[in-house]
Formats: C-alpha cells, structure tokens, sequence
C-alpha cells in the first residue's frame, strides 16, 4: 500500500521528455480518495511552479500499490539508460514477501539506517525509553535521485515542431500554457514508450 498523505504530490519521479511538449516532463499524482488517484504530467524549474501539460496521463491505486501510466511517447530520460525513477512512501516499514516474492535494492541508490529494537534485545523491556519516528516526509514536486545523468539528447529523433496550447485546472492547481513542441513521426516501437506501464515503488526503468 502507498501512503496517502497530501491531495497532490504523494508519488513523484525523476525527469523525461515527451512528444508534443518542450522541456523536462514529471508525472505525480492527485488523489480521488484514499484507495485511487490519477497520474498527471507537469513541467517544473527548481524554485517555480508546477505547470501541469496533461491532467490524466493514468491511474493509481494506493491500496494496491500500483501506477498504470497511459500510452506516451518518451523521448528521453534525465537519468541513464533510459531510466524513470517513480518514487513513493509505502504504507507500512514493514515488508513482507508473500508467495516468495523478492525485493531487489539499487544499493548505490538506497539509504539504510539501522535502528535498535530496544524492546527485543531486552535493554528496555518497558518501552519507557522508545522513540516514535514516522517515515512520512516533507513532499516535494520531483524525486531527487544520485543515478548516472543521462549523456544522449533523445531515444527517438526529432523531425517536426508543432505549436500547442494546454490548459489544465484542478483543485490543487490551476494553469494556463502555450508550448512549441519539437515531435516525429517513426512507425519504429520505442523501448521507451508503452501502454499500461506498471511499477510499484521507485527505481524502475521503462
């Protein structure tokens, strides 16, 4: 289960590059209620203000731990490899793996911090010396991530441009855009791209 704290901004990752818009793209969520919500695609420079370019770009669910991102075409990724880090806060620190299931870790990515259970080892049985400490943090509008940068300019080439006005409304924000876009046209599958691209935690690439 993902944990569901503000309206907007409880799922973030790092930056791509769509067809049909100029600059850097990041996805986020915007709860329903506390079982769905829907991904959007937004712009951003540090210190700005979201500027949202597609307000339904898929489906989460919280409960289940799921994003189902729509059909998209992505040029390219700030990160190596044509990497999307999706980052969320589950529900529970606890993991459990069910049907011998396997949870691999990005080390080089992945902060662990080790805590006694002072409780268990019996040095304080009572508990009169337990510190509570939530994992919730602050949000923020991107995933801050220490993967290799990205050092090619595009997956797929780019042969046409194309002027589009996107408006986007919501509760949480409301925006007026006008982007010139660079676009191609190529009947080629990008390994990039795709319909109902799931993922479940963060450090996923598509």
């Amino acid at each position: 289960m993902f944990h569901v704290q503000e309206k907007s901004y409880n799922i973030v990752s790092t930056g791509f590059t769509i067809q049909g818009v100029v600059g850097t793209v990041y996805l986020a969520d915007e709860s329903i209620d506390r079982d769905k919500g829907r991904i959007f695609f937004f712009t951003y420079t540090e210190g700005g203000t979201p500027v949202v370019v597609k307000k339904n770009a898929g489906t989460v669910d919280y409960m289940h731990g799921e994003i189902l991102i729509d059909t998209v075409n992505i040029i390219s990724t700030v990160i190596a490899n044509n990497v999307i880090e999706i980052q969320a806060i589950p529900h529970s620190n606890d993991i459990v793996g069910l049907n011998d299931l396997y949870v691999n870790f990005d080390m080089s990515n992945t902060t662990i911090n080790v805590v006694q259970d002072l409780i268990a080892s019996g040095e304080n049985t009572s508990g009169s010396r337990f510190v509570h400490v939530h994992s919730y943090y602050t949000p923020t509008y991107t995933r801050n991530s220490s993967s290799p940068v990205s050092t090619t300019d595009s997956v797929l080439p780019s042969s046409a441009t194309s002027t589009s006005s996107t408006t986007a409304s919501g509760s949480t924000y409301s925006t007026t855009m006008t982007t010139t876009s660079s676009t191609s046209t190529s009947s080629t599958p990008s390994s990039s791209g795709g319909s109902g691209s799931s993922s479940s935690g963060s450090g996923y690439g598509y």
